[in-house]
């Protein structure tokens, strides 16, 4: 257990700490945040047909340092979180109808004494006409 120096009251604790509040820490923003920043922007040169190997060369050129399969996966990172944001924003000029179902038939599934037997002595494809045809086939038995 950590001992708490006698000097120090909860006051000087919190009053240091609040200070700390009202600075910025000195961190660099990551690529993933200034990507974001410029998203619209890449969007932008993407449907004018630039490629991301030409994106990503003009933002190292301007001391940005990522490559081309990491801007693809940011850039496909934020399309996925701004469909998300689109798909859950309520539509108020859409009308909600209701789905009906048709009955659909499914046929009765295939038992494993339906199946032709497999013979050790005969050609793969021997026995398939017997097999599909409506009748059984007495020779096979």
């Amino acid at each position: 257990m950590a001992k708490i120096p006698k000097g120090n009251k909860p006051d000087k604790i919190t009053a240091a700490l609040e200070a700390l509040l009202e600075t910025r820490p000195d961190a660099e923003p990551t690529l993933l945040s200034q990507v974001a920043r410029q998203f619209e922007l890449i969007e932008k040169l993407r449907v004018q047909g630039h490629s991301f190997a030409r994106i990503a060369e003009a933002l190292r050129q301007v001391d940005v340092d990522i490559s081309e399969n990491t801007l693809m996966q940011y850039v496909g990172r934020l399309r996925r979180q701004g469909s998300q944001a689109r798909a859950t924003k309520p539509t108020f000029d859409a009308v909600i109808k209701p789905t009906h179902r048709k009955a659909i038939s499914v046929p009765a599934a295939i038992k494993p004494a339906d199946l032709p037997s497999a013979r050790s002595g005969a050609r793969k494809g021997d026995d398939m006409e017997a097999w599909l045809t409506a009748e059984p086939d007495e020779t096979q038995i």
